[in-house]
């Protein structure tokens, strides 16, 4: 919700009139490739605007490099996934 309200507050300074809506908001709950899309004025997703959020578990080493555990787990081919 955080990112539809930010984005839309944007368009709308901008003058656009498409605007971002979670795909739960538009009826295709659950959607598997996105989280959300851009749609016009009249509703229609426009080709190609799919975004997807993922939230990550960060942390700040001693050296001050901060790390993405699940980044990390799937450059060293460590992850797992449910199937």
């Amino acid at each position: 919700m955080i990112k539809e309200s930010r984005d839309n507050k944007q368009a709308i300074i901008n003058g656009e009139s498409n605007r971002t809506r979670t795909t739960d908001g538009i009826g295709k709950t659950n959607d598997t490739q996105y989280d959300h899309v851009i749609v016009d004025e009249t509703g229609n997703v426009q080709e190609g605007s799919g975004s997807q959020m993922k939230f990550l578990k960060s942390r700040t080493m001693k050296n001050g490099q901060t790390k993405y555990n699940v980044i990390d787990k799937m450059a060293k081919g460590t992850m797992s996934f449910a199937s």
